[in-house]
């Protein structure tokens, strides 16, 4: 990673979004002191985006699964090219989440490629009310709510309840369960 000056980096800047284009992240730094990072889009979020990869396997106990749907072939990687956008269905991130050894694992692929900002996921509301469930059913808020929040906000009764996060609503208090009040 090339280290460069404030003032440098304001003349070079043309310079240095295109090493961003090309995948180069630049350090720039002020009176010796680094001040901020120019990095490509597709790696901005990427440390938030490879703890996901870390879940492989967590969820074992939280969805019923079909087994039939072990045997579906990989992803094929020739269709994740650089900016593809994917649409992801709640099932194959449970296949992902409940895999063990082999099995489920033909989503790896895929979700490595989104983690390493390679290609983009889209995922409806739809789909992560289900994926939610599966954990919330099971008690296990923090497998539901990871990610590195720190706090959540929810207007659910039910949500409020967690202990996995401190909880900001606007529930009148005698909406709320007991659990919520701590």
């Amino acid at each position: 990673m090339e280290i460069v000056g404030a003032e440098a980096a304001r003349k070079r800047l043309p310079e240095l979004l295109e090493r961003a284009l090309r995948g180069k992240q630049t350090l720039i730094s002020r009176h010796g002191q680094s001040v901020a990072a120019l990095v490509p889009l597709h790696q901005r979020m990427l440390p938030q985006r490879l703890i996901f990869l870390g879940l492989r396997g967590s969820g074992r106990h939280c969805w019923k699964v079909d087994e039939r749907h072990r045997a579906w072939r990989p992803v094929p990687a020739s269709m994740l090219t650089f900016g593809a956008l994917v649409a992801i269905d709640s099932s194959a991130l449970i296949a992902f989440l409940t895999q063990t050894g082999r099995d489920g694992a033909g989503y790896d692929p895929l979700l490595q490629a989104i983690a390493l900002g390679h290609c983009g996921g889209l995922i409806s509301t739809l789909s992560i009310g289900h994926l939610l469930m599966g954990p919330l059913r099971q008690g296990n808020e923090a497998l539901a709510l990871h990610g590195g929040a720190i706090a959540m906000a929810t207007h659910n009764p039910q949500l409020a309840q967690t202990a996995a996060l401190p909880v900001l609503t606007a529930l009148p208090l005698a909406a709320l369960p007991l659990a919520a009040l701590r």
